[in-house]
């Protein structure tokens, strides 16, 4: 008898779906790593960096600063909707390698912003934030897809 066997196909799926959980925790640590630019601008602040009033602080910076600091707030904005999107995805039957192409996609989009608003290139970081945008909007469009087919095979 050949033919596929289907407890090898979980087995590999889960391997897979482990991609995404790793897309998954890179863009949240992404949204610590971008404070990273914001502590630095801090600490050549006049009196160095404010551990007492940090968010008082933070709320004073300017050019690069002030940058840095809304490239952390967006990616804190935009992580749980690609977090969702891309778990849901990977869970519900969709073609997984299709998914983490994606999710993959997302992660380098959101690097690119971050590099891109510290930099002040704001029309690129625009075109890349969409880029990401429609990341987000791929992975659910795969999520309900493979829902309604399973949906319709059930009938």
């Amino acid at each position: 008898m050949t033919g596929v066997d289907p407890l090898s196909c979980a087995k590999l799926r889960k391997v897979h779906m482990a991609y995404t959980l790793i897309y998954i925790g890179i863009a949240f640590f992404l949204a610590y790593a971008a404070k990273i630019p914001v502590g630095i601008a801090q600490i050549f602040q006049k009196g160095g960096y404010d551990n007492n009033n940090p968010r008082t602080q933070q709320a004073g910076l300017e050019g690069f600063g002030a940058r840095a600091l809304a490239a952390h707030q967006n990616s804190f904005e935009v992580f749980p909707a690609f977090a969702v999107a891309a778990y849901a995805a990977a869970s519900s039957g969709y073609n997984i390698d299709h998914v983490n192409y994606v999710a993959a996609a997302f992660v380098a989009s959101r690097v690119l912003y971050i590099v891109c608003y510290l930099f002040d290139l704001a029309w690129v970081r625009s075109a890349i934030w969409f880029v990401g945008f429609i990341a987000i909007y791929i992975e659910f469009y795969f999520a309900v897809t493979a829902h309604f087919e399973s949906v319709s095979s059930a009938w």
